[in-house]
């Protein structure tokens, strides 16, 4: 082979490699550098640094700017900007005032069941509040008769509010349970 031809395949080596070498840290998408690059109506910009995490067989990656469910995910930090609490459970209205005619029981409606505050008046006899059969469940009873009140899931013993008291009762898992002594309102 020539001189000239092995002097023009060094150089033309030598330029092929250059080439290769100034696009490899210029490579779209982060392959050679973790600088992730996007195209906008200006052309491509590069202005965020990525470490793609290990993934095991069954994970996904999500890079899209949209809502997705992901399924089985631990948050390890999250910050929660506009909670909205949809449980009627956890919604707690502010109070009810049932007035008894005679002895008889009160049964809680369902919107009763979410109220806090349960405040009994009138009767002529002790009565029952019949109170949803809900674990955890709490209520606050004003007794403002004149009588007591038992506060108690149906067919339960449940707690006595003596007259003109007020106490604070939850749901143990089987009955209502006292949680404060009575006291005077």
């Amino acid at each position: 082979m020539k001189k000239s031809a092995k002097i023009f395949l060094a150089m033309f080596l030598v330029l092929v490699f250059a080439t290769w070498a100034i696009g490899q840290s210029q490579l779209r998408q982060g392959v050679s550098t973790p600088k992730i690059y996007y195209q906008d109506s200006a052309g491509w910009v590069g202005s965020y640094y990525f470490t793609v995490p290990t993934l095991t067989a069954n994970d996904t990656l999500v890079g899209r700017n949209t809502t997705d469910t992901l399924t089985n995910k631990t948050l390890t930090s999250p910050t929660i900007t506009t909670p909205v609490i949809t449980s009627p459970d956890a919604t707690y209205g502010i109070a009810s005032v049932h007035n008894y005619a005679a002895a008889a029981d009160w049964e809680m409606s369902t919107s009763e069941a979410k109220l806090l505050l349960l405040t009994t008046s009138s009767g002529n006899a002790t009565a029952n509040i019949i109170a949803p059969d809900v674990s955890g469940r709490l209520f606050v009873v004003r007794n403002a008769r004149d009588y007591n009140v038992v506060i108690k899931k149906s067919g339960g013993t449940g707690v006595t509010i003596a007259s003109n008291k007020t106490a604070v009762v939850i749901h143990n898992g089987s009955d209502y349970i006292r949680v404060t002594a009575d006291q005077t309102h």
